[in-house]
């Protein structure tokens, strides 16, 4: 939620390091995962953006519905990609 405050008063950032810390911090949390795929998408950082979905995705397959749909409201083709990078793991 701070990581998130940071964003709305323009400290991008301080976000993405907060982002990044807590990743790193707790490693098999999802959440910090999907909000930097969220952050890197914003900035059209789609590399980077789909790597961080990927990590959330292996971590809380419940979040895989959402992000494959923030995905294809920008992009279908790479919604399809996305999905297919995810099977077999």
């Amino acid at each position: 939620e701070i990581a998130d405050a940071h964003l709305v008063f323009g400290d991008a950032a301080s976000a993405q390091a907060l982002f990044e810390n807590a990743a790193e911090a707790a490693p098999e949390w999802a959440v910090p995962h999907a909000r930097l795929g969220d952050y890197w998408s914003e900035r059209s950082r789609w590399g980077w953006a789909l790597d961080a979905w990927r990590r959330a995705v292996q971590r809380d397959r419940t979040l895989q519905g959402e992000i494959v749909g923030a995905i294809a409201a920008a992009d279908p083709v790479l919604a399809e990609r996305f999905l297919s990078s995810l099977e077999g793991n």
